[in-house]
């Protein structure tokens, strides 16, 4: 296994605990870190080159780690710094994005670009640095367009995490052959791991398209009181039970459906030029099966009367 680096704060005076960790993260090309207002500062680290890429476990009481232009100057060479969140949650700012980093959550920081990592609790990382050199250009530069937390660790992002926690948990500390080829086992993971949150992004985005689609075909036929879930599979040439996948997550077809309606039902009473339509005519315009049924559904929801809703409409209008 590869030579391991520790660094710990245990046995240091706290008074100069801070000091001797950021001395440990220069020398390692690290980040600058300040401590974090409540806490007694103390921390423990465990750095691991394998291949050209180097794992980094970190754990802290609480710590605003700040990677700077100043420090990108430094280090122009290129870089991705993966974070696995183990325990706690981490505030990530960086490109003008802002977001927690929550346990069980992964996330990939361009070092080209300033990033910040702010934990106001105790918190426990694993980190894998990538060097520019180390992917492909194409799968660097989709690293690089990943943005926010990557979800909980799934598929080859768990392979790739349980490979890291293998390596800094083994206690052989002596560099062997086969160093290089678990930095290019790791490599490949994380290559894998971009490509599946690419293909789980993509997918997200023909699920929104198609969920779309079929709440507008909702909005086009809410006139139509047979407006169900077999007519829009009938509309959208599906199956019923693709329709309610699209609205898994959300309101229910039906909840959308009878939503829809009441909200254009609203709309309709507040618009001047409907003041002469009658309850039943709007009624059966948007689906209701009755003017007595559109009432009780519109008093459910409003908590008021149609006709005590328009009333109150038409005295703001004047």
């Amino acid at each position: 296994m590869p030579l391991k680096l520790r660094n710990s704060t245990d046995g240091i005076d706290p008074r100069h605990r801070l000091e001797y960790w950021m001395e440990g993260a220069r020398c390692i090309g690290g980040m600058q870190v300040a401590t974090v207002p409540g806490h007694d500062f103390s921390g423990r680290t465990t750095l691991c080159p394998i291949g050209t890429a180097k794992i980094c476990g970190i754990s802290a009481t609480g710590q605003d780690a700040i990677w700077s232009r100043e420090l990108i100057r430094r280090h122009d060479d290129g870089f991705l710094r993966v974070i696995f969140q183990c325990a706690g949650a981490s505030l990530v700012e960086r490109d003008g994005w802002s977001g927690t980093i929550q346990a069980d959550q992964w996330i990939i920081l361009d070092g080209s670009q300033p990033h910040r990592i702010l934990a106001r609790e105790p918190s426990t990382q694993l980190a894998l640095i990538v060097p520019r050199t180390g992917l492909s250009a194409a799968a660097y530069d989709n690293a690089r367009r990943l943005s926010g937390p990557q979800g909980v660790f799934s598929g080859h992002s768990a392979l790739l995490f349980r490979a890291m926690a293998s390596i800094l948990d083994d206690l052989n500390d002596q560099p062997g052959d086969a160093d290089e080829d678990l930095g290019h086992t790791l490599l490949m993971l994380l290559t894998r791991s971009i490509e599946e949150r690419q293909a789980a992004g993509r997918a997200a985005s023909i699920r929104s398209a198609r969920t779309d689609r079929a709440r507008r075909h909702v909005l086009r036929n809410l006139s139509d009181p047979g407006l169900s879930v077999a007519s829009i599979a009938m509309g959208l040439r599906c199956s019923m039970r693709q329709v309610h996948a699209l609205f898994e997550g959300g309101p229910s077809v039906s909840e959308f459906i009878w939503s829809s309606r009441l909200e254009a039902a609203a709309a309709e009473l507040c618009r001047p030029a409907a003041r002469d339509r009658s309850m039943a005519t709007i009624a059966t315009s948007l689906g209701f099966h009755s003017a007595a049924h559109f009432s009780r559904r519109f008093k459910a929801r409003f908590g008021q009367s149609p006709a005590h809703y328009r009333s109150i409409a038409r005295h703001g209008q004047g």
